[in-house]
């Protein structure tokens, strides 16, 4: 009986979770289980929260995003590729491996949400080892989702890094490493 009513005060809550708008949320809930990130439902409407539960993951750290079991970091610091996973090396995660359309839509919802007002951000992406040959920073191919701008990836000028624009709704864009951009960490 007890469990039974500890379940339906659970639903209920994240029932009215889901339903209250961000500007009416208490931005003091505690949970550890669970984790709020918005979404705008409609560019005029109001914005609402989506919510994450989590059963072993641990909680992200502060200045973390928690999406389905990684957590994510978006800087707002300008760097090079190579010390921009340095830095991401450095809280123990890596540049972001965008491997499906559900981890890039968290991305572009969560962007202007996060640190980062850079206009691209770099990604764990580089044929940096074999030109034309693009790999995540894991040593896996990239095989199944891509994100590319039209013409890209182009290597013009020896580019062999990716970045993700956010002025072309989150397209991806090879780009030599030595140029500073903000980025993105997951773990």
């Amino acid at each position: 009986c007890l469990a039974l009513k500890t379940l339906t005060v659970a639903r209920t809550t994240i029932y009215l979770y889901l339903k209250t708008p961000v500007q009416q949320y208490n931005h003091t809930h505690t949970n550890p289980h669970l984790h709020r990130t918005t979404q705008s439902q409609s560019d005029s409407g109001p914005t609402y929260p989506l919510l994450s539960v989590r059963g072993s993951v641990p909680p992200c750290d502060e200045g973390w995003y928690l999406f389905e079991d990684s957590c994510y970091y978006f800087s707002n610091t300008l760097t090079s590729w190579n010390q921009a996973r340095k830095a991401c090396q450095r809280m123990k995660a890596d540049l972001v491996i965008i491997s499906s359309e559900d981890v890039q839509n968290f991305i572009l919802r969560l962007q202007p949400y996060g640190e980062s007002s850079s206009a691209s951000s770099w990604i764990g992406l580089t044929d940096g080892q074999r030109e034309g040959y693009w790999t995540w920073v894991d040593g896996s191919p990239l095989i199944s989702y891509t994100n590319w701008r039209r013409g890209e990836p182009n290597n013009m000028a020896n580019e062999d890094c990716v970045e993700i624009e956010f002025y072309f709704r989150g397209s991806w864009n090879d780009n030599r490493c030595s140029r500073s951009r903000s980025f993105i960490c997951q773990k």
